[in-house]
């Protein structure tokens, strides 16, 4: 088993362009550090939802985006999860899930 840590961007509540980049980024590295280290599967908390204020819809959004570009190269991890704090948090991150 192996933690691989990540430090997203604090939005305070806001959402950018600038912020969905630096977010995507800090989700695709562990992606990358997971396929260098030949895991199969990966679990992510919704990175910068919590105290640092992001959108947990724009968040999850980029994840799913993150997720997509990865799974074309990867070749090594099958699976990401991602591990949210409540049952609404859940209702809310299934609301962006595509049908």
């Amino acid at each position: 088993m192996h933690l691989i840590h990540t430090v997203g961007p604090v939005c305070g509540g806001e959402w950018s362009d600038e912020l969905r980049e630096k977010l995507f980024k800090a989700l695709m590295a562990p992606l990358k550090k997971a396929e260098d280290l030949k895991v199969n599967s990966i679990a992510f908390p919704a990175v910068s939802a919590g105290i640092y204020g992001c959108p947990l819809e724009n968040v999850v959004k980029t994840l799913l985006d993150a997720v997509e570009m990865f799974s074309k190269e990867s070749e090594y991890v099958k699976e990401v999860s991602l591990v949210l704090f409540s049952d609404e948090d859940v209702e809310r991150a299934l609301k962006v899930f595509p049908e």
